[in-house]
C-alpha cells in the first residue's frame, strides 16, 4: 500500500497514454550498475504511473501479461542461465529454489498481473479517515502496492 500524504485537488489534467519499454536485456549479464540504473528507472516510474488513468494502467498492465507471455523462452533460458551462475557461485539450495523460475510459474506471474489489472483501481482512494483538525491527512493506495500472488 501507499505511504501517507497529505491528500490534493484532483489534477486537472493527467496524461491519457505514456510509452512503456517492454523490451527484454541485452545477453550479456547485468553488472551492479544496470541493476541499480534499473532499480532507479522503476522507482522514477511510479510517479509516472500515479498520473495514469485506470484505464492506461490497465492497459500496460495487461502489455506487460502479454510480454511475459509472448517472450516466456527467452525469460526461461535467462532464469536457467541465472540459476547455473548462482550454482557457480555457491548459492544454497533454498535460494536457488526461490530463483528458479518454470514454465508454470512464469505463467502464474502473468496471471497474477492480469488479476491486478482486473481489481479496483486502489490509486487515489483514501484508506482511512482524515485527521482531526481540519488537516487532509490520510493513507492511499498507490500503484507500487503487492498483489499477494506475486512472487517475493
Amino acid at each position: 500500500m501507499g505511504g501517507w500524504r497529505r491528500t490534493l485537488p484532483p489534477q486537472a489534467s493527467r496524461p491519457a497514454t505514456h510509452r512503456v519499454n517492454l523490451a527484454l536485456p541485452t545477453a550479456r549479464p547485468p553488472l551492479m550498475s544496470d541493476i541499480r540504473s534499473a532499480a532507479l528507472a522503476c522507482r522514477a516510474a511510479t510517479a509516472t504511473l500515479a498520473q495514469l488513468d485506470t484505464e492506461a494502467r490497465n492497459a500496460l498492465l495487461r502489455a506487460m501479461a502479454d510480454a511475459l507471455d509472448t517472450q516466456a523462452d527467452p525469460i526461461l533460458a535467462a532464469n536457467a542461465r541465472d540459476i547455473e551462475a548462482a550454482q557457480a557461485h555457491g548459492t544454497s539450495g533454498a535460494l536457488l529454489d526461490r530463483l528458479r523460475l518454470d514454465a508454470t510459474g512464469l505463467a502464474g506471474v502473468a496471471a497474477a498481473v492480469r488479476e491486478v489489472a482486473d481489481m479496483p483501481d486502489p490509486v487515489g482512494q483514501g484508506l482511512g479517515e482524515p485527521a482531526a483538525g481540519g488537516d487532509h491527512f490520510c493513507r492511499q493506495g498507490s500503484p507500487t502496492a503487492r498483489h499477494p500472488a506475486l512472487p517475493r
